[in-house]
């Protein structure tokens, strides 16, 4: 016979697992779902409100790429719109379709709700261990849930703050840096320095203007004091290309010249200078708005070639 209990009015079953593998009964809490639609068993979900009426916690579906929205319970039953019923700390999940080897964690999904066998890798997402494979099958596998813990193995840039850093976000090779200037900051410069860099096999080299997907966003009023560059894998052309860098406007900091120039050579640990000098603030360069940098190749395009490009800068304003 199930046991139940009543939780704040509502009557819940305590769930045993047989006895002679499982003693361990699952805590519930009651909960409310004024989501707008069903909200399905099994389904990951976490507390994003009180509902005074009904003396119960609202829920929202858990979300791995959503920020403050990692999973705290799990349904074991289907809970229509406006209604109430229980969330559960743990569950075992029967009949689904499960790979991967008995242990294997379970991670939250970045589809709401939802669980995976494959960790979450983007930027903006965290990797939340949600339970662990107890039985893999194509249609009879099951999942083990357990969020007494939350265990999460990584943090995604969602679940910072902005600034929290000392800069408004951090991502795929880009940095931004709108939070980081400050009274005492402008009071008190320090020089900066921002990396880019092109690579044929990430970017392509066809005749364009190309932003490279390694890249650094310069605020508005960045003052770049000077630029060099250093080609780490020398640039191949089937034509006559030419390659210009820019930030600000055209040719600005490194004007157009054929691939193969003495400027575009690999040269091991050497660099060579662009426009803006440290020495001749004349060619200084100031940032209109927030900028990266970009390749323009011209006349044929690129076949190959690596080039690290940085510069020094202070802001203004």
């Amino acid at each position: 016979m199930t046991q139940t209990k009543t939780i704040n009015d509502l009557t819940v079953p305590i769930l045993r697992g047989q006895a002679t593998t499982r003693s361990d009964f699952r805590p519930y809490m009651k909960c409310y779902n004024s989501s707008g639609g069903t909200i399905t068993a099994g389904s990951l979900v976490y507390i994003s409100g009180w509902n005074e009426t009904n003396t119960a916690y609202t829920i929202t579906k858990a979300d791995a790429d959503a920020g403050g929205a990692h999973a705290q319970y799990i349904l074991e039953s289907d809970l229509t719109n406006n209604t109430a019923g229980a969330m559960a700390k743990s569950t075992r999940l029967t009949g689904q379709n499960v790979g991967g080897a008995v242990g294997d964690p379970v991670y939250l999904s970045t589809t709401a709700g939802g669980w995976t066998l494959t960790k979450p890798t983007a930027s903006n997402a965290i990797a939340q261990v949600v339970g662990y494979v107890a039985v893999v099958d194509a249609a009879v596998g099951v999942i083990e849930f357990i969020l007494n813990d939350t265990k999460r193995v990584a943090f995604g840039s969602n679940e910072l703050q902005s600034g929290a850093a000392g800069a408004a976000g951090v991502g795929a090779g880009t940095i931004t840096e709108a939070n980081q200037v400050s009274a005492v900051a402008s009071a008190l410069q320090v020089k900066r320095i921002a990396k880019a860099k092109y690579v044929f096999g990430t970017d392509g080299g066809a005749v364009s203007a190309i932003t490279p997907a390694a890249n650094f966003i310069l605020p508005a009023a960045a003052i770049i004091t000077n630029a060099w560059h250093r080609v780490t894998t020398a640039l191949t052309s089937g034509g006559s290309a030419t390659v210009a860098f820019s930030i600000e406007a055209a040719n600005d900091v490194v004007t157009a010249v054929a691939y193969n120039d003495a400027s575009m050579a690999a040269t091991g640990t050497k660099c060579h200078q662009g426009i803006p000098v440290a020495s001749d603030v004349t060619k200084f360069i100031t940032t209109t708005t927030t900028r990266s940098l970009v390749l323009t190749v011209g006349t044929a395009a690129l076949t190959a070639g690596v080039i690290e490009f940085y510069v020094e800068y202070v802001v203004g304003g």
